[in-house]
C-alpha cells in the first residue's frame, strides 16, 4: 500500500472513529422503572431544550430492566424502582457506586373507581397488584396485604400485572376492580377516583434509586443528567408529582 493509501485509509478510520464519539456524545440511554416514565419523560424534554442530547428512553419493571442491562442492553442511565437492583449492579462492579442518588420514595395506594359496586358485591372481585418477583411496587403490594387490614380478602382475588404500569392500566379499563398502584399514576387524574394512602409502615420504603453504569459511552453527560434530575427545582416537581416525601 503506497503512503498515500495509508493516509486516506487512517483519515476514513479517523473520521468514522469521530463521527462515533460525537454520536456517543449526543445520545444517552435510559432505563427508568414504569412508574417514572412519565415525569422522567418530562424532565429529559426540559433538559433537551437547554442541552445538544438525544436522550433515548426505554421501560419495564424494574427486574426486567436489571435483567437486561446485565445481559448487555447499552445502557447509560438506570433509574430503577428500588434500591435492591442498584445494590447488586455495584456487587457486580456494573455500576459507578459514588455515581448513586435517591432520586423519589414512592407512594403506593389503593384505588378503587366503583368503591360502592366492589364493597357491595360478595362475588369474587379482582385486585390489581404488579408481579411482587419484577417490581417493588408489586413487592410493597404484597407485604401490604400481608402486614395490613388493606382489603376484604374474602371479596377480592389477586391479578397480577408484569410492572405498575400495567397494573395501573388493569384498574383504568376495568379489567380489575381495584389495584394496589403508585401514587404518581393518578397524580392529576382523581376526579373520578376513590383512593386510599397505604400506610408506609405496611411495607418496606419504596426507595427509588438511579446510577451510572460502567458501561456507559458518555458517563460524564450522564452524570450531569443525573444532577438535573436531583437539582432543587426539578426535586421540587418530583415531590409534586405523587412522590412528596422525595
Amino acid at each position: 500500500m503506497s503512503w498515500l493509501k495509508y493516509i486516506g485509509v487512517f483519515a476514513m478510520a479517523f473520521s468514522t472513529h469521530s463521527a462515533t464519539a460525537l454520536e456517543d456524545e449526543l445520545n444517552l440511554n435510559v432505563s427508568v422503572a414504569t412508574n417514572f416514565l412519565p415525569l422522567l419523560t418530562q424532565i429529559a424534554d426540559s433538559y433537551k431544550a437547554s442541552h445538544d442530547v438525544n436522550i433515548a428512553i426505554s421501560s419495564g419493571s424494574s427486574g426486567k430492566l436489571y435483567s437486561q442491562i446485565t445481559h448487555g442492553k447499552p445502557t447509560d442511565l438506570f433509574f430503577s424502582a428500588d434500591e435492591f437492583r442498584v445494590d447488586r449492579l455495584i456487587e457486580l462492579k456494573q455500576a459507578i457506586p459514588e455515581t448513586r442518588v435517591t432520586y423519589a420514595i414512592g407512594s403506593l395506594v389503593l384505588w378503587e373507581p366503583n368503591p360502592g359496586r366492589t364493597a357491595s358485591a360478595r362475588s369474587s372481585q379482582l385486585l390489581a397488584i404488579a408481579q411482587p418477583e419484577l417490581a417493588p411496587y408489586g413487592r410493597a403490594a404484597k407485604q401490604s396485604l400481608e402486614n395490613c387490614n388493606v382489603i376484604d380478602r374474602e371479596v377480592y382475588r389477586i391479578a397480577y400485572g408484569e410492572n405498575i404500569g400495567q397494573t395501573f392500566a388493569m384498574v383504568a379499563t376495568g379489567n380489575a376492580d381495584a389495584g394496589l398502584v403508585a401514587l404518581a399514576s393518578l397524580v392529576g387524574n382523581q376526579q373520578n377516583s376513590n383512593i386510599r394512602r397505604i400506610d408506609a409502615n405496611c411495607h418496606s420504603p419504596i426507595r427509588q434509586d438511579a446510577i451510572v453504569l460502567v458501561n456507559s459511552h458518555n458517563q460524564q453527560r450522564a452524570k450531569h443528567f443525573l444532577e438535573f434530575v436531583t437539582s432543587p427545582s426539578i426535586k421540587s416537581l418530583i415531590r409534586l408529582s405523587g412522590y412528596p416525601h422525595s
